[in-house]
């Protein structure tokens, strides 16, 4: 051992420690999952994907293995309506109730709204 190392240009401690270390294919697959999901999957989850990886791993070592890598699940939150915050007073009424206009290009009026696309808010503005 002793030539070894010595041809190697390492110390005894680290070609020790060396044949100690070992990489735990389990838990660096169990991260990859993780990070593809963003985040979003359980030890549930998880242990599914892990198992149709080829890997034996029920819920209960896919939990203990995310707790032992610091890893959680985050779901996204429920989607919450932003709507008025306080009641809004009245805007005065500039075309006092005269809906035709003199001549054209005279009066402008807009409406914004938003609907729901894709699993978002778009945003709809009509003038």
């Amino acid at each position: 051992m002793v030539e070894l190392c010595r041809l190697l240009k390492i110390t005894r401690s680290v070609y020790s420690a060396s044949l100690n270390f070992r990489v735990d294919v389990k838990r660096l697959q169990l991260r990859e999952l993780h990070q593809q999901s963003r985040g979003a999957a359980g030890s549930r989850t998880l242990s599914l994907l892990m198992r149709q990886s080829g890997y034996n791993v029920v819920r209960w070592l896919a939990r203990r293995l995310m707790r032992e890598c610091g890893l959680a699940s985050r779901q996204p939150g429920k989607p919450r309506y932003r709507g008025e915050r306080e009641v809004s007073l009245a805007s005065p009424d500039l075309l006092k109730r005269q809906f035709k206009p003199s001549e054209p290009n005279r009066v402008w009026s807009g409406y914004i709204s938003y609907i729901k696309v894709n699993g978002g808010w778009c945003y709809l503005a009509l003038v």
